[in-house]
């Protein structure tokens, strides 16, 4: 079992983790959120902290490697200004 599935009890393989979730490190999941869902989805939301200006950054950089663009609403302008 690989690290992602640490705490996945084992009756789960990793291949089937990996069908019915993206999984990968803050440089890997931008692009592999994209890769699998461009076209499908229209919004997608990441739940990590982001208190910090640290983990502003991480959040930042992780939309920026992905492709991403923030939609064009105020709401969105406020968030990017923020990160």
């Amino acid at each position: 079992m690989s690290v992602v599935s640490y705490h996945v009890p084992v009756r789960i393989s990793d291949e089937v983790l990996h069908t019915y979730a993206v999984v990968g490190t803050y440089d890997e999941i931008g692009r592999k959120l994209v890769a699998r869902y461009r076209g499908l989805v229209t919004d997608v939301e990441f739940s990590i902290p982001a208190g910090t200006a640290s983990e502003r950054g991480i959040l930042r950089e992780l939309v920026e490697r992905s492709g991403a663009r923030l939609p064009e609403d105020r709401a969105c302008r406020r968030y990017a200004a923020w990160l």
